[in-house]
C-alpha cells in the first residue's frame, strides 16, 4: 500500500512539473516588452509569448516614469495578451538609472564583505543619489562568491571601520551628470591600490524611490516581481544559451532608439557596463523629410539618411573609445576583442550591424537566443534579438 502511494505521489509530482512558465519584462522609453518562456520536463526552453506594447509618448522619459497610470495600463494590456498569463516576472531596470562600479576589496567571505561594503556605502563611497538600493557580486578570490546580483532594499548598518578597507574607485557622479563628463573616468582608479589579498567586486546601486515606484506599479498591474537585475546580466544569460563556454573578450550591446547599453565581457566576467546616448529615432524624421518633395529647399540630405548615418558613426566612435580604454588605460594590452554581439529593437538593426562590422573590423553577430518558438510566433517571424533582454530575464527564472 505504501509503495502504491509513493507511486501516485511521484506521478503527481511529474504531472505538476510537466511544464513551468517564466516571464521576463523590460520597460524602455517607447515600449513594454514581455517574453513568456515554457520549459517542459526533459525539453528545451520554448517561447510561448513575445509581446511589445508601445507606450504613450512621454510616459517614460530617460528611464524615469512620468505618467504612472499610462504605464500600469500598458502593462495590463500586455499581460492580457500572454498565452499562459504568468503572474510572476523577472524584470530589469532602465540602465540610465543604474550605477555599476567595479572595485577592489579585501578577499574575505561574502558575509563579512557585505558588512565592509555596507560601511563603505554609508561613509566613503559617494553615489550620485541618496538612499540607494544596492547589491554586489564577488567576481574572484579564494573565498565564497556569488553568481548574480539581486537588488534588495538594504539600509547600511553603522559598523566599525576596518583599517584594511580601502575604496578602490573614486566617486563617479559623472555617471548621472555633473562636472566630469567622461563616462569612463571612474574606471581608472584602481592602479594605486595595494593589498596583499584583494578581490574584484561588482557593485550595483539604484535609487530606492525608483525601485519602490516600479514595485508599486507592477503590483497595480497584477504582476509580482520575482527578481530585479541589470540588463547586462540578462543579455549575458541570453548569450549563454547559445554558447555557455564562450571565452575571450567581446562586446555585448543592446540598442534602442535613444540609448545603447554597452558591455565588455572577458571569459564570462562583466568588466565594463555603460550606456551611450544615441539618436536613431531621428532617422524617422529624416525619412519624412526625404518623402517631402520640397525638402531640398531646406538643404536636407539627398538620401534622407544623414541622421541615421551620424548615429551609426557616433556609436562606432564610442565603441572604439571603449575598446581603447579597456586595452590601454586598464592595462589589457594582450587581450583582443573577438566579437561584437548586438541586440535591440531599433529599426534597421542589420544596417547598424553592417556599419559597425566595417568600421570596427570586428565580427558582428546578432544575439538570437538558443530557444524554440511557438508555432504562431514562428509564423510571425519575431525578431528574437529585439527580445534578448526579456528572454534572458525569463531564463533567469528557469535557472532558479
Amino acid at each position: 500500500m505504501a509503495g502504491h502511494m509513493r507511486f501516485k505521489v511521484e506521478r503527481l509530482r511529474q504531472w505538476m512539473t510537466l511544464a513551468s512558465h517564466y516571464l521576463g519584462i523590460e520597460i524602455t522609453d517607447s515600449a513594454v516588452k514581455l517574453t513568456e518562456l515554457m520549459i517542459k520536463s526533459g525539453a528545451s526552453a520554448s517561447v510561448t509569448s513575445c509581446i511589445r506594447e508601445p507606450l504613450p509618448v512621454d510616459a517614460v522619459q530617460d528611464g524615469k516614469i512620468m505618467r504612472p497610470h499610462e504605464l500600469v495600463r500598458t502593462l495590463q494590456t500586455a499581460k492580457a495578451r500572454l498565452k499562459k498569463r504568468t503572474s510572476r516576472a523577472n524584470i530589469s531596470l532602465p540602465s540610465q538609472n543604474v550605477m555599476v562600479r567595479f572595485m577592489k576589496f579585501p578577499d574575505i567571505p561574502v558575509k563579512e564583505l557585505r558588512q565592509v561594503i555596507d560601511f563603505e556605502i554609508k561613509h566613503n563611497i559617494h553615489l550620485p543619489f541618496e538612499d540607494p538600493v544596492y547589491d554586489f557580486v564577488k567576481l574572484n578570490g579564494h573565498h565564497n562568491q556569488r553568481s548574480s546580483v539581486r537588488l534588495m532594499k538594504r539600509n547600511p548598518p553603522n559598523i566599525q571601520q576596518s583599517a584594511a578597507i580601502k575604496e578602490a574607485a573614486a566617486s563617479s557622479e559623472s555617471l548621472f551628470g555633473g562636472k566630469n563628463s567622461d563616462p569612463f573616468a571612474d574606471l581608472d582608479q584602481t592602479a594605486d591600490v595595494v593589498h596583499e589579498e584583494l578581490c574584484d567586486v561588482m557593485l550595483v546601486a539604484v535609487p530606492r524611490p525608483m525601485v519602490e515606484q516600479y514595485v508599486d506599479l507592477f503590483k497595480q498591474a497584477g504582476i509580482k516581481i520575482a527578481s530585479i537585475e541589470i540588463k547586462a546580466m540578462s543579455l549575458f544569460r541570453c548569450l549563454q544559451s547559445i554558447d555557455a563556454q564562450l571565452k575571450g573578450t567581446y562586446l555585448l550591446i543592446d540598442i534602442n532608439d535613444t540609448i545603447c547599453d554597452v558591455n565588455v565581457f572577458s571569459d564570462g566576467q562583466l568588466k565594463i557596463s555603460r550606456n551611450v546616448q544615441v539618436a536613431f529615432q531621428e532617422k524617422e524624421q529624416a525619412k519624412e523629410e526625404h518623402d517631402d518633395p520640397f525638402s531640398w529647399l531646406s538643404g536636407a540630405d539627398s538620401h534622407g539618411d544623414s541622421g541615421f548615418t551620424n548615429a551609426c558613426s557616433e556609436l562606432a566612435h564610442e565603441l572604439e573609445r571603449l575598446i581603447n580604454f579597456y586595452k590601454y588605460t586598464l592595462n589589457n594590452r594582450n587581450e583582443e576583442f573577438g566579437a561584437l554581439f548586438i541586440a535591440g529593437d531599433v529599426s534597421r538593426l542589420d544596417e547598424i550591424s553592417e556599419y559597425l562590422q566595417n568600421r570596427l573590423s570586428l565580427k558582428v553577430t546578432s544575439l538570437q537566443a538558443s530557444v524554440s518558438w511557438d508555432k504562431e510566433l514562428r509564423a510571425k517571424t519575431v525578431a528574437s534579438e529585439a527580445f534578448a533582454t526579456t528572454i534572458g530575464l525569463a531564463l533567469r527564472g528557469a535557472a532558479t
